[in-house]
């Protein structure tokens, strides 16, 4: 009997592990396909080309990746061994997001398509992959947060990124079984990206331009501030690191644009429907 509990106990530790390492990719890769389907929903209600938007999300797929493992671990190309590792580090989605917007707006312009309604049409979709995108980070454990001992602090298990952080720190003994608590980084994340989808859908804009400098000013501000709450930023000796100049950067350039609309006193494209 005391066998079989064992063997039983044994099957599912080894579930657990298997589950630890692909729940994260399953969510990743649910993330680009979430998003892929969710564009092509709103290149229909918008009365965009189907095949466009498909071919420009398959571009910004490349350029996110490309810049994803670029800046997964600063000025270092290539260093990503896996999918969630693209989004590891202060400035891997902002990689992600600027690789995947760059090779887009290359390919539309190329193309001669109307870059900014295809990418306001497709920003609620992105809003949502990067949300899913989170989700994987949370089960990879990676992503996370300072120590803390607020009540909705959590820990995270033996091979994850907290986890071997704390152990190199001499924060706990190897064998433990969790690192420390931690603030749910990623969540605050999924959470903020959650209220940004929220209003992209139920907010109306009267313009393409508006609707994405919102976007962008929402995303670098929650960002900015979530930031002080990750560990990797404090790691960095400087009082700001990477990741919150670019969303500072992110700021003034959606803040630019939208005064521009507004000095030329027109809408420039009219708002996508979503």
């Amino acid at each position: 009997m005391n066998k079989k509990v064992y063997g039983m106990k044994e099957q599912f530790i080894q579930i657990v592990d298997i589950m630890r390492y692909w729940l994260p990719l399953l969510l990743q890769f649910g993330a680009i396909i979430l998003t892929f389907v969710c564009a092509v929903f709103y290149s229909k209600l918008n009365n965009l080309s189907v095949s466009t938007m498909i071919i420009t999300g398959v571009f910004a797929v490349v350029g996110a990746a490309a810049g994803g493992t670029f800046w997964s671990e600063p000025g270092l190309l290539y260093t990503a061994n896996s999918v969630i590792d693209i989004f590891s580090g202060p400035l891997g989605v902002i990689g992600v997001l600027l690789g995947g917007w760059l090779t887009a707006s290359i390919y539309l312009m190329l193309s001669r398509e109307p870059m900014l309604q295809y990418m306001d049409a497709a920003l609620p979709a992105v809003v949502l992959g990067y949300m899913l995108a989170r989700l994987g980070c949370f089960a990879a454990g990676d992503d996370f947060g300072v120590v803390t001992d607020v009540p909705w602090a959590v820990t995270f298990p033996p091979g994850s990124a907290a986890y071997q952080a704390h152990i190199m720190r001499d924060w706990i003994e190897p064998g433990s079984h969790a690192s420390l608590a931690v603030h749910p980084a990623q969540l605050y994340h999924f959470f903020h990206a959650g209220f940004i989808f929220l209003v992209l859908n139920k907010i109306w804009f009267n313009s393409a331009v508006t609707r994405i400098t919102f976007a962008m000013i929402s995303y670098a501000g929650g960002r900015f501030l979530i930031q002080f709450l990750r560990d990797d930023h404090w790691q960095q000796d400087n009082v700001l690191d990477q990741a919150q100049w670019f969303c500072l950067l992110f700021i003034v350039t959606g803040i630019t644009l939208w005064l521009y609309q507004r000095s030329r006193g027109y809408r420039l494209v009219e708002a996508a429907t979503v």
